[in-house]
């Protein structure tokens, strides 16, 4: 019996047919059982979601379980500070929990999902953080004629925003910080508590206060808009 010629091959192919380059690619091709991992690491997590639609805290606690460590590497690329990017992450739970029912798989896996809202949420707390910071140094300068945001916009004479700027000035220090941290500041009022350190109580009752107060300032002032 003849035995088999040894085969030979180009130079530029191996034992399989395939030259050295495409070998190289598939030997970086994710495998079968990674691939089939995420698979199965997005169904379980697509069936928490459903869960949570239905209110069950538990399948809350174990997606979080999941995905908070990602999430928090991820955010905290963006606002730079550890603290904060377990603020943001938290907001996304919280988020979930109201909104899971609004998930669609056929348009995102769950990772995909949750880093949108994640990033969102983020760049969001950076535009609130500089514009707390901005308010909070005016605040503190008492420079209360310097402060014109959307000053533009509000079709107000000039005679009325002077006197505005007067009546504000006139506020007592903390009232006048609470109404400027609401209203130029655009934060709500358990917001103004969180970064002042007070009680919501104490704020609502400031804003009462010193709405009451302006009220009071301008009942007999006839000043006209243009």
């Amino acid at each position: 019996m003849l035995a088999e010629p040894k085969r030979t091959y180009p130079s530029t192919l191996d034992a399989t047919g395939r030259t050295p380059r495409s070998a190289d690619r598939a030997s970086r091709r994710t495998p079968a059982s990674t691939r089939s991992g995420f698979q199965d690491r997005q169904a379980v997590a697509a069936q928490l979601l459903h869960r949570c639609a239905d209110g069950d805290h538990e399948a809350l606690s174990d997606l979080h379980d999941l995905y908070a460590g990602s999430l928090q590497r991820q955010v905290r690329s963006i606002v730079r500070s550890p603290e904060a990017a377990e603020e943001v992450v938290q907001e996304v739970f919280l988020y979930v929990w109201k909104r899971a029912s609004t998930y669609d798989s056929r348009r995102a896996a769950v990772s995909t999902w949750l880093t949108r809202i994640a990033r969102s949420r983020a760049i969001d707390h950076l535009r609130k953080a500089s514009t707390r910071a901005r308010t909070r140094e005016s605040v503190a300068s008492v420079g209360v004629s310097s402060i014109e945001p959307n000053a533009e916009r509000n079709v107000l004479t000039h005679q009325w925003r002077r006197r505005l700027q007067a009546a504000l000035e006139g506020l007592p220090a903390a009232q006048r910080e609470t109404l400027m941290l609401a209203y130029y500041g655009e934060m709500t009022q358990p917001e103004i508590a969180a970064e002042v350190q007070i009680p919501l109580g104490t704020v609502k009752t400031r804003t009462h206060l010193a709405m009451r107060k302006l009220r009071e300032e301008f009942a007999t002032e006839r000043l006209e808009a243009f």
